[in-house]
């Protein structure tokens, strides 16, 4: 996970656990609350308090995002074993323990060779590979070192794509949980009415109010 992503779900999850906090000091949590109900499972907590529309809108939305990642994490999946196998039949790649760099630059460069000597002449000492086994690659052609890197970059744009999918799961709990702590803060205040009473006889206008809790 990117440290923009990490951080992304870091602040969500620190927003919840503030406003989880706060229901704490103000209500004391329990676990049958809309508030915790929609933070488990979106869309829970609005049912409860009668937002049917709402928690209609917010439980379709978890079960869209929970299939969208699901279903881009299988694809990555198999799109990355899809790279390995191909560049071990056309490259006589070791597919294992490799970093997603090695993958990178296997896709821009046809031999390990090539890939040292470009490196070796911009004074790159620290990229180069060993002369080992485990690190060699040579490509059969040109057109399967391409085929491998459009592999390549259709797995990782999978990752990212589920990456994001997961941030947004992630937020939608946070609004659902928000949203219905909102309209349990609202149906708990007092309600309060006037009603201004005229009294013919002694003509004056009194006023009622009451408060109810």
């Amino acid at each position: 996970m990117e440290k923009k992503e990490f951080y992304l779900i870091l602040i969500i999850l620190l927003t919840i656990s503030g406003l989880m906090a706060q229901q704490y000091e103000n209500d004391s949590v329990q676990w049958g609350t809309p508030f915790i109900k929609s933070a488990i499972l979106p869309g829970l907590g609005e049912y409860s308090l009668g937002k049917n529309r709402l928690g209609r809108f917010f439980l379709l939305t978890e079960i869209v995002l929970v299939t969208g990642a699901i279903v881009s994490s299988t694809s990555a999946h198999f799109e990355d074993l899809a790279m390995r196998s191909y560049a071990s039949d056309y490259a006589s790649v070791m597919p294992g323990g490799k970093s997603d760099q090695f993958w990178v630059d296997i896709g821009n460069y046809e031999s390990r060779e090539a890939f040292n000597v470009e490196h070796l002449r911009w004074r790159e000492f620290d990229v180069l590979y060993n002369n080992d086994h485990e690190s060699n690659w040579e490509w059969t052609s040109p057109a399967h070192r391409e085929k491998f890197r459009d592999i390549r970059v259709n797995r990782d744009r999978l990752k990212h794509t589920t990456k994001f999918v997961i941030s947004a799961v992630v937020l939608n709990h946070v609004i659902s949980a928000i949203d219905a702590l909102y309209f349990t803060r609202i149906m708990n205040l007092p309600q309060v009415s006037y009603l201004p009473i005229y009294d013919p006889i002694d003509k004056n206008l009194k006023h009622s109010f009451s408060i109810y809790f």
